[in-house]
């Protein structure tokens, strides 16, 4: 006891170390005393500087609230039947069985359903009679009509939120191409048995680039880039200071895994002509449920067509969804293997989810290679909690930290999950038992395996040092933290 005791005035004191060593290890024992204070644990997590979100999606991450307002202003109409966006042929010229928007602000028990469709708001298995992972899902297409024609306001709810929890960075993942891809896919002769024979790959890539899908790259540039200037004007930046106007954005390009491969595959060639030449998109990624049954069928083919296209692309980063399933959503014929082709087949730098790794062949050989590769996984636990029902010490979180797999926390979707970053902090910690300093290696590492460029990563990497000799060095240990007197548990 008497050891514990001086080790303890140690760390408190700073004896032995510098004030930076001594700050840190006093915030980190200040966090484990606030463990036993969660709403008091939950400020010092908000006010914790942060390094980016590597894993959001644009349109999962706003909340319901936003996509309704919007809908009212622009004189859309709302299904009543399937709680759904509908865009009238004239605002407000609703059909049988629609009301307007406006409408349905002011009636609280609509308003209080739609909110339950478009998101996890308050959900029930009893009341929705589905499962999480059915209702999650099913969330994006209520919201499309509108989230589609907002990229600028959605921008800027998105920007702010996350300057408001001192994060720095955000990779953004949305559709850029507004499904035209599809209609280039319809140029080409598709093989039906495609299999891995690369000259398939080959002349279904000239066919896409002799048909003009190029052609989509200045469009896919210029919705960006107002997007932005909606965003910025929102904002008001260049004439305010405000914090959401700080925050680095970047784009992962989504390709939907869900279609018919050549649509795939034709999105998937759009994706990379854009990333190669736009530094502001920096990667491409696979969305939808991995579970379907055109995900789970196709999902090798998908993981050849990249490895194809890593070959024409070689700069052009890719980070999968991948092990984004469990044992009673998936058979053992996925569990095994969806992690191991991501990366050595498709050419995944970074994993999203990685959620089945202890289900994978030779799980523990997977993270060796994972951990020699530094290929970090994006976690996302209150998804995994929601769409998988998988959390606590059957969450693999503890698994990659043990075999030193680079771990960063992301939101995945916010607004549907009815979440936010520190949200995800707060059961990284209360639920998976991670340390102060565990965090600050997360966050570390959402800057460092981020797809920003090297002068970015560098400049916002030292942002983050700095931000937290800062905190740590204003932090101050009252003798209620870890109780309950009403007092702050952190003061500045």
């Amino acid at each position: 006891m008497m050891r514990i005791f001086l080790a303890l005035c140690l760390l408190l004191c700073g004896v032995g170390w510098g004030q930076g060593s001594a700050n840190e290890a006093r915030t980190a024992l200040l966090m484990e005393r606030l463990k036993a204070d969660p709403l008091r644990l939950r400020l010092f997590l908000h006010d914790m500087p942060k390094g980016g979100d590597l894993h959001n999606h644009l349109s999962g991450a706003v909340y319901a609230e936003s996509y309704l307002q919007w809908a009212a202003d622009d004189g859309d109409c709302i299904d009543t039947t399937a709680l759904s966006i509908v865009k009238p042929e004239k605002p407000d010229a609703c059909e049988a069985g629609q009301v307007t928007a406006r409408s349905a602000l002011t009636n609280p028990k609509l308003y209080g359903d739609l909110l339950g469709a478009m998101s996890m708001y308050q959900w029930n298995p009893e009341k929705w009679h589905d499962t999480g992972h059915d209702h999650f899902f099913a969330t994006f297409p209520r919201f499309g009509a509108v989230s589609k024609e907002h990229w600028g306001e959605m921008l800027a709810e998105v920007t702010e939120r996350s300057a408001l929890q001192n994060e720095l960075y955000l990779e953004l993942t949305l559709g850029i191409d507004h499904n035209e891809a599809a209609g280039y896919a319809k140029r080409i002769d598709w093989p039906l048995n495609l299999g891995s024979d690369y000259q398939n790959f080959e002349r279904a890539y000239v066919s896409l680039k002799d048909n003009g899908i190029a052609e989509l790259v200045p469009r896919m540039k210029e919705r960006l880039a107002k997007a932005e200037r909606v965003q910025r004007a929102s904002l008001g930046c260049g004439v305010s200071t405000h914090p959401g106007c700080g925050v680095e954005v970047r784009y992962v390009y989504e390709v939907y895994r869900g279609a018919p491969p050549a649509n795939v595959f034709a999105q998937m060639v759009a994706g990379f002509e854009l990333a190669n030449v736009e530094k502001r998109v920096v990667g491409v990624n696979l969305v939808q449920s991995e579970d379907s049954y055109t995900s789970m069928h196709d999902y090798e083919t998908h993981m050849w067509m990249l490895q194809f296209l890593h070959s024409k692309y070689p700069n052009v980063h890719i980070t999968l969804h991948a092990g984004e399933i469990a044992p009673g959503i998936a058979p053992d014929e996925a569990l095994c293997c969806h992690i191991r082709k991501a990366i050595e087949s498709g050419h995944a730098e970074r994993i999203g989810h990685g959620t089945d790794v202890m289900y994978e062949n030779d799980p523990d050989g997977l993270l060796r290679e994972m951990e020699s590769k530094q290929i970090p996984v994006e976690i996302n636990l209150t998804s995994n909690h929601v769409i998988l029902g998988v959390s606590g010490k059957m969450h693999p979180l503890r698994e990659y930290l043990r075999a030193g797999v680079p771990v960063v926390i992301c939101t995945d979707d916010e607004g549907v999950a009815r979440s936010d970053m520190t949200t995800e902090l707060m059961q990284a910690v209360l639920d998976q038992g991670m340390t102060y300093d565990e965090l600050k290696e997360a966050e570390r590492n959402s800057i460092r395996y981020s797809f920003a460029d090297q002068a970015t990563k560098k400049r916002l990497a030292a942002k983050l040092e700095e931000n937290f000799v800062k905190f740590e060095a204003t932090l101050k240990m009252p003798a209620s933290a870890g109780r309950h007197e009403p007092k702050a548990a952190v003061e500045r």
